[in-house]
């Protein structure tokens, strides 16, 4: 999560609930695209839902205990619509409204780092996700743990040129330049762990939040536009009801649709 230093504190940021009063107190916004499925898989894996993938059938396998995920869901729901100051947009928006002063805290991944630090500058400050408080427990927020992959098309007509570049881009010398330069997290482990990279904040961020974090490996296309929905739902009151009944049909309807 990023946020701006003269804005929100070090401490205020631990919390999600302490974040957004911040930002309600000072008429700032905290954004989040919680309408897209990868941001809004959140809300149901702060209540422990975890993935798997039945290869045999190709269908997505949620494992969750339905009333602690309800638990989630209603605490995110009930925390966003208490704020006046949170905003769902997409992550463009969001950089945007770093840029112009409207925005002071943002949950977005490294690649935007660049842009908001210029943004920013002294007042620059990231740090993993903040706890939320569900029945009285302040519960770490889980998110996706993205990746990248490298393949060579087995049809290829310059088989060797391609494994040598897939060689090198997936290289700790590269990937440290990536880092350095673009400000990449990297995927080399070696590189991850060099200490000049290891410390730059954002990486340094990213890697506390992995602790706490479900890796994005097998999704089915099934998972994305479901997921989306529970967000907008959350984030929508007009007609949306966050009673236990109400969520519990909500992650029913969700659940089918997925594991369809």
């Amino acid at each position: 999560m990023y946020y701006d230093k003269s804005v929100l504190s070090d401490q205020d940021v631990t919390s999600f609930e302490q974040t957004l009063k911040v930002c309600d107190s000072k008429g700032k916004e905290f954004a989040m695209d919680a309408g897209n499925g990868y941001y809004a898989s959140m809300f149901m894996f702060t209540g422990g839902m975890t993935l798997g993938f039945d290869e045999a059938n190709f269908s997505q396998i949620c494992n969750y205990n339905e009333q602690k995920v309800t638990d989630s869901l209603k605490a995110f729901a009930t925390a966003i619509r208490g704020s006046k100051s949170f905003s769902s947009m997409a992550v463009t928006s969001g950089v945007s409204g770093m840029q112009n002063g409207n925005v002071a805290a943002l949950i977005d991944g490294t690649w935007d780092a660049p842009a908001i630090k210029k943004a920013l500058g002294s007042n620059f400050g990231v740090v993993k996700l903040p706890t939320i408080n569900i029945n009285g427990q302040n519960t770490q927020m889980v998110d996706f743990l993205g990746y990248r992959a490298l393949g060579v098309n087995i049809n290829t007509k310059f088989p060797a040129t391609a494994h040598a570049l897939a060689a090198y881009l997936s290289s700790k010398d590269c990937q440290e330049q990536l880092a350095s330069n673009l400000e990449i997290c990297p995927s080399n482990i070696e590189a991850l762990n060099d200490s000049a990279i290891a410390s730059d904040p954002v990486i340094s961020a990213m890697k506390e939040q992995q602790k706490n974090s479900i890796e994005q490996t097998e999704i089915s296309g099934c998972f994305w536009d479901p997921v989306a929905s529970v967000g907008s739902y959350l984030y929508e009151p007009d007609g949306n009801p966050i009673d236990d009944a109400s969520l519990k049909a909500l992650l029913k309807d969700t659940m089918s649709a997925i594991e369809e």
